[in-house]
């Protein structure tokens, strides 16, 4: 099953790395905002702020793609796994004060779902994406450089794969 993860996480790293920078610069030059905003760091995993900030020091904002869960539906049979893989794109953002962040957090949000939405359909070797997300803010709380906020998208990829 580490394979299965591996091939799905893959397929999903190589979406965002390749589309979000553009993205991020295309919807901050339609809102007028500020064209200097950082780049979004791209991590693979699933940690949460206290321990990345305890561990390495984190850089905001960032961008932490991870599979949530697994459902092995055997809908083809003969197959390794041919289910869905519940995935996350999770967006951290940390400022000294407290009012951008929700405004920040909105247009970083609208960043991930808009490379989601660019990519309907096939992903790569047996993984699809038929174009439905869910998006949840958390409140503004203290972490990070002070003040942290993050935007959770989840959305789901069908997947039929076999272990190479």
């Amino acid at each position: 099953m580490a394979q299965i993860i591996s091939l799905i996480s893959a397929a999903v790293s190589d979406v965002f790395r390749n589309e979000i920078s553009s993205t991020v610069h295309a919807i901050s030059q339609r809102e007028d905002e500020d064209p200097e905003l950082p780049e979004l760091t791209i991590l693979d995993q699933n940690i949460s702020p206290e321990v990345l900030e305890k561990k390495a020091g984190a850089s905001y904002p960032s961008l932490h793609l991870y599979c949530e869960r697994l459902e092995n539906r055997l809908t083809e049979r003969f197959r390794l796994f041919s289910g869905i893989a519940h995935m996350v794109a999770e967006i951290r953002l940390s400022l000294d004060y407290s009012a951008p962040l929700d405004r920040f957090a909105r247009f970083y949000g609208e960043a991930v779902t808009t490379v989601l939405d660019h990519h309907r359909g096939d992903w790569r070797n047996g993984i699809f994406y038929g174009g439905g997300y869910e998006m949840s803010f958390s409140s503004i709380k203290h972490g990070g450089k002070n003040y942290l906020q993050t935007v959770k998208i989840s959305f789901v990829l069908n997947a039929s794969l076999d272990q190479e």
